[in-house]
Parts: C-alpha cells; structure tokens; sequence
C-alpha cells in the first residue's frame, strides 16, 4: 500500500493548493460581488418591468372603464337632448301658433272695441236725446208748513217770477218731480252746513217751451233759482271737469247746449268735447 503525503507531492500541485497569494484570493471574492450585483439589477430590473407593466395594464382597465362609464353618460345626455330639442321645436311651434292667434284676437279685439264705442256713443247719444224736453230747476223751495207740494204750480211760479214774459202754464209741463236730497255734510267748524233744496226735473210738454226757458235764463243771474240742461251722468261729469278747467285758467269758458258740451280755448276758439281725452287737448 503506498502513502503520499504532502513532502512526496509534485511542487506544482502543491502550488496551486496552497501557495496562492492574497491578491488572487480578493479576485475571487469581488468577482462574486459582481455577479451577485449584476443578478439583482437584473431581477430589480425584471420586478420594475413587472410592476410598470402591471401598473399600465391597471391604469389602461381603469381608463377605459372610466370611458365606458362617460360614454354612457354621455349617449344619455345626447338623448336627453335630443328629447329637450324636440320639445323645444314643439313648443316655438305652439309659441308661434299662439302668437299668430293672439294676433288676430287682438284685430279683432280693436274691431270689438270700435264697435263698442260706436254702441256706446250711440246710447250717449240716444239718452241726452231722450232729455231734450227737460231741464232742471235749482232752487226751488220746498213748503215748510208740511203741506202737499205741487210742482206743477210751483215752478211755474217760481219761474215766472223771476223771468219777465215767460208766461209759464202748468199745463206746459209734461212731467216734474224732484230729486232726492243730497246727503248733508258738515263745515270745517263742525255744525252741519245748511242744505239747499234738491233741485227739480221738469219735462215740458213742447220742446220751443224748454228752448225760450233756456234762452232767457240770463235774467237768473244773481238770484236763488238757476236752470240748467238736464244732462246724462257723463255728460254732467264732463261738464264739472270743464269748469275746473275754467277755474285754472285753462279754458276761458265751458257751457252745455242741447246736451252738447263746449268750451271755448285760450285761442278764442269753440270746440266740441265728448270725452276726457278731447276736454285735455281742448286745455292743451
């Protein structure tokens, strides 16, 4: 059997066991280092790509989920609109149609107006003609004995009286009564203001009788009894409003004449007023 020991060994074999210098055995060690450096940046590298990747992919799934969802939306926004739109062109379409009714309800509103007017006029008309025979009589005194009045003979009169070859009948008047009385009021310092007789209607039996009444009223002035037209409602209204006119400076004069209501302008001219609108241009 045969021993080798170290001693008995080739110088070369023995060499490369043992006698390696330091330097050669650092080589070994940091080549190992690289290798194991290089290894995890190549799996860091590998993780990150996976991890970028996996990123990407997530954010792409939400991406387009989140499209997904806006698109919808957004298809029912554009119907919704598309609804709106289509009621809208209803509706313009029904605002124009209404528009060109109420239009031609207007026309014929105007129509109805003018027609109305012209009725309204009319019956003016017919109602002051219906009073050309009267006239009422201001300050006619009522007994104060508690007897009977008789109208007929009163005015009269009273009339006859005061005017100098009237000549006045009973049987010349038609019709007379009097009005009801106005409602007392009272004065500044509290007592009740004294009231005047209520004024008295009288209709004559012919017209020429309430002419020559009318014309020699004149010889009135200054005294207790006054006669005037018995006018409509408006008309009187009309007349009222004409005086304050006269009383402003703004109208030198304002009169009625068979149920006619005239007024003579700061120019010195007569004119004719129906309404309010014709008595502010007349004061213009």
């Amino acid at each position: 059997m045969l021993l080798t020991d170290e001693n008995n060994m080739p110088k070369d074999k023995v060499t490369s066991k043992q006698d390696k210098s330091p330097s050669q055995q650092t080589g070994d060690t940091s080549g190992s280092e690289d290798m194991l450096l290089d290894k995890f940046e190549v799996m860091m590298t590998r993780m990150l790509k996976a991890m970028t990747d996996s990123f990407n992919q997530c954010v792409s799934q939400i991406s387009r989920a989140v499209e997904e969802k806006i698109n919808v939306k957004l298809d029912v926004h554009v119907r919704e609109q598309f609804v709106l739109h289509e009621r809208i062109n209803v509706l313009e379409k029904r605002c124009g149609e209404l528009q060109s009714d109420n239009l031609v309800l207007r026309n014929e509103l105007k129509k109805q107006q003018v027609c109305l007017d012209k009725v309204s006029t009319a019956c003016e008309d017919l109602e002051q003609y219906s009073r050309l025979e009267n006239v009422l009589i201001h300050g006619v005194p009522v007994p104060q004995d508690g007897t009977p009045e008789n109208l007929y003979t009163a005015v009269p009169d009273v009339l006859n009286r005061f005017i100098s070859g009237l000549n006045l009948t009973p049987n010349m008047i038609s019709v007379t009564h009097r009005l009801a009385p106005a409602k007392p009021s009272n004065n500044s310092s509290g007592h009740n203001a004294p009231t005047k007789p209520p004024p008295v209607i009288v209709r004559f039996v012919h017209r020429s009788t309430r002419h020559n009444l009318l014309a020699n009223r004149k010889e009135l002035r200054g005294k207790s009894v006054v006669v005037t037209e018995h006018l409509t409602p408006f008309r009187a209204q009309l007349l009222k409003k004409a005086s304050s006119l006269v009383s402003d400076h703004k109208i030198l004069s304002a009169w009625s004449q068979d149920g006619k209501i005239l007024v003579k302008t700061t120019q010195n001219r007569t004119v004719v007023v129906t309404n309010d609108t014709e008595l502010v241009q007349a004061a213009q």
